[in-house]
This record gives structure tokens, sequence and C-alpha cells, in this order.
């Protein structure tokens, strides 16, 4: 029975796709496919990894010569279950996690939904007056918080899992520094740090020009139950990718004002996130 030895945590939309994508090239690390399993999650959170044998296929069958096994399930950093859950499993494992600024974090996060037509809200202000106000309630709202609060969660890892076990960087790292980053996570993981990774770039956050035909185009149903029956199915999913590129549009950058508003939301939690990795985080709070 394998299990992993090490996650990637977090944050969302913080770089951990073009890390998980670098990482996987090393001889001696294995990452699950697919990318994010959730198993350590609330039930309701899950996603197909609902049990402990589904989870165990992930790591069966790893070729010889792999030191580091893991899988990179972003959300374990916010979710309250979570750090418990992988204590309880994985008390050994070690722990990667990416902290990018809450408000741009937070907007990317909000693209991401808009693109995958889960966040019905159009105007992103209303999603910042909602976090300005715990008396306004809507759908996401939890997600957005959970996943933006970095002192909170890490607090909760703390607790549990010793100083060590946790390697922490900044977006501002990885987009900046990648080798100098991969150089440490390769020696936190004790495999060959000799090795030269080609740093590969994360997804940059696009919206759909047409919401509701990129939705249905990008439904797995889609090529399964229509294109299948016409053409192989790698060609349907080249033939919409190549749509895909037409449809989608870079997103304008979130404007000053809002991120003043919304880093505000997460002033506290900034400074304490100071104290608790050593790092000067001013840059944050501007």
């Amino acid at each position: 029975m394998t299990l992993p030895n090490f996650l990637i945590i977090g944050a969302p939309k913080a770089g951990t796709t073009g890390l998980y994508y670098t990482l996987r090239q090393h001889p001696q690390i294995f990452l699950s496919d697919p990318k994010e399993p959730f198993y350590f999650l609330p039930p309701e959170k899950q996603h197909d990894i609902k049990n402990m044998a589904d989870y165990l296929a992930l790591f069966s069958n790893i070729p010889d010569g792999k030191v580091a096994i893991g899988e990179a399930s972003v959300h374990y950093l916010g979710n309250p279950a979570s750090p418990k859950m992988i204590y309880n499993a994985l008390p050994k494992a070690r722990l990667i996690a990416i902290l990018r600024q809450p408000a741009d974090r937070t907007y990317s996060h909000y693209l991401m939904y808009r693109r995958e037509g889960k966040e019905d809200i159009s105007d992103f202000s209303t999603i910042i007056q909602s976090l300005e106000n715990p008396d306004i309630s809507i759908k996401r709202k939890m997600d957005y918080l959970e996943d933006s609060l970095y002192s909170v969660s890490l607090k909760r890892y703390l607790s549990l899992f010793p100083r060590e076990q946790m390697l922490i960087f900044l977006y501002e790292d990885w987009k900046t520094r990648p080798d100098e980053v991969l150089q440490k996570i390769m020696a936190f993981l004790g495999v060959d740090a000799s090795i030269n990774l080609m740093v590969k770039n994360e997804n940059v956050t696009m919206k759909p020009r047409l919401p509701g035909l990129f939705n249905f185009l990008n439904s797995p149903q889609t090529i399964k139950n229509l294109l299948k029956k016409v053409i192989p199915y790698r060609w349907g999913k080249e033939v919409i990718n190549r749509i895909n590129q037409v449809l989608l549009f870079k997103s304008p950058p979130l404007n000053p004002t809002d991120r003043h508003r919304l880093t505000k939301v997460f002033r506290s939690d900034i400074i304490e996130l100071q104290d608790l990795i050593g790092r000067d985080l001013s840059s944050w709070l501007r």
C-alpha cells in the first residue's frame, strides 16, 4: 500500500498548476493524475475520489525510483476539516503551500468560477460587498473567504504538524524566482536537486466571450455523446480546444479601488500572516 508523502495544499489560483506540471518532470517525483483528488475534504466537497480504496488506486503501479509521491488538491489549505483528516492519514507528510495576495487571489478565483459557470454574479463589486458585510450572504462567499484567510488556515495545520514539515512560499517567489523555489522544494522532498526542470507556465485566467456556448462545449457529456459518434475522441478534444482559443480572452485586471476595498477585508489576517511565516507583507497591504 502506497500513500503520498507530500501534498501541495494550496492556495487556489496561486501558481500550483504550473508547479504541479513542473515537478512532474522530475524522475524521482510522482504526482497523481488527476492533480486534485480532493480526498481529504468533507463528503459534500469531494469529487470522484470518495473512499480510501479509490485514493490508493491513484498511487498504485508507481514506477521504480520515485522518492517523493504526492498530489495537489489546493482546497486543502482553506477547508477547516482538511488538516485533521490529513494528519490522521498522513501524519508524516510534507506540506507545500503557495500564497498569493488575497485580493488578487479572490478575484482570480471569481473569474474562474465565472468561466466554469459556477458563479452567477456578474459584477465583482457585489462579491466585495458581501465579503465586507457579514450580513450579506452569497452562494460562494465561504469559498472566497476560506481560501484567502491564510493565517487562519495555516494555524490549523501548525497545531497538528511540526513547522519543519511545512514549506511556504509567496506567489511572487514562484513568479520571479522559480528556480530558487524549485531548489528549495527538491531539497525539502529529498530528491536530486541537480535535476534541471523546465518551468511550466500556469494557465492565465480567461473569460469566455459566449459563456453559454463555452460551458456547453466543455461539458464532459458533449464530447462523449456527440462528437464521439462522428469523429475520434482525441480529434474532438482538439476541435474544442481550438474553438476555446477563439471564445476565450484575457480578463481585465482588478481595478485599484476594488483591490483596496478587498485588501481591507483581509488586512488583519495578512498582518498575522507576516509574523506566522516571518515575511514582510507590506506590499500586500498597499
